[in-house]
């Protein structure tokens, strides 16, 4: 498998001068067409969360265990202003 994720993420970071998040988002939040709810099974830097704690990965722990998914940052990020950008991955 090839992918931009590295260098895209790290360019983000760059011109930013802050941490980036690779995330899934839906914008299908009730009527307002300006929320939406951002999750991804992955961790996040801890900037994004104001009081991480470390637990395990629920989502994945349905289908691994919970001894398997040991390790992940668990939180609530606050809302606020969002830039998204679009990123591909190449599947070979």
């Amino acid at each position: 498998m090839l992918t931009a994720s590295f260098p895209c993420m790290r360019c983000r970071s760059y011109c930013s001068s802050r941490p980036c998040a690779l995330v899934d988002w839906n914008n299908n939040y009730g009527s307002d067409p300006d929320k939406c709810v951002l999750f991804h099974c992955g961790n996040w830097a801890k900037e994004f969360l104001p009081n991480p704690r470390m637990g395990s990965a629920e989502i994945l722990e349905t289908t691994f265990g919970p001894e398997n998914t040991v390790g992940a940052l668990a939180g609530r990020a606050p809302s606020g202003p969002l830039t998204y950008a679009q990123h591909y991955a190449l599947m070979i």
